[in-house]
């Protein structure tokens, strides 16, 4: 059965339609997701990849695993993703460690910040308003599933510490696909030395300057 998904659909799900970036990296990913396995979203928001891995996951035979640490922007994944078998959401933010950290909320922008460490007070624009959440590493999460996976993650600089997390999986060989919308140096070169290798998330060109990046590792995606 082919798996057809209307972007108008969106509207009724309380998600706005993707902009073009993240369209493509939605299709750069969908490239990569097989029948048996699951596509991991974290940092999944009100679940703009999420429902559409989901929508298309049903039929296809693969599912999706949503994370989202936010109380109120959980609630809309949640409902957002009510209608798929295949999907579920989790409430925590995804870390190193597992035990507490706090998301603060921005005062000029609509991304949050998270501290796992309350003596580290980085940003300026941040006030001290938010919400105490749970902290997981993924490696946690996924304990014990056999399927291969497919991982997006948008953490607004939790990055490195999100990969810690995931460190078994990374080494393991679950991932065949990775997607990390905001990338630094260290966490680039951290991957590569896992064997992973380096791709422009848009242009899928061999590339290390992108600010989105893909890592795959035994399979390099397809440009056409």
């Amino acid at each position: 059965r082919r798996a057809e998904f209307s972007l108008y659909r969106l509207k009724f799900l309380r998600i706005a339609a993707p902009a073009i970036d993240e369209l493509g990296y939605i299709i750069t990913l969908m490239g990569f997701v097989q029948p048996g396995m699951t596509f991991v979203d974290v940092g999944a928001n009100v679940g703009l990849f999420s429902v559409f891995f989901a929508a298309v996951g049903e039929p296809a035979g693969f599912d999706v695993l949503a994370i989202e640490p936010d109380p109120k922007v959980y609630e809309r994944l949640k409902a957002n993703l009510s209608p798929y078998l295949n999907a579920r959401a989790i409430q925590c933010a995804c870390s190193n460690i597992e035990g507490e950290g706090f998301l603060h909320e921005s005062v000029s922008s609509l991304t949050n910040y998270l501290s796992i460490n309350p003596q580290i007070e980085k940003e300026t624009d941040f006030r001290r308003k938010g919400t105490t959440v749970r902290t997981i590493p993924l490696d946690t999460l996924l304990e014990g599933t056999q399927n291969r996976l497919v991982i997006k993650i948008d953490v607004e600089g939790h990055e490195r510490e999100v990969l810690e997390g995931a460190a078994s999986l990374l080494r393991g060989g679950q991932v065949k696909a990775l997607l990390l919308d905001g990338i630094n140096m260290t966490c680039a070169k951290w991957l590569r030395g896992l064997g992973f290798m380096q791709f422009d998330a848009l242009t899928l060109q061999e590339s290390r300057s992108a600010s989105a990046a893909l890592f795959t590792k035994g399979s390099r995606p397809c440009a056409e």
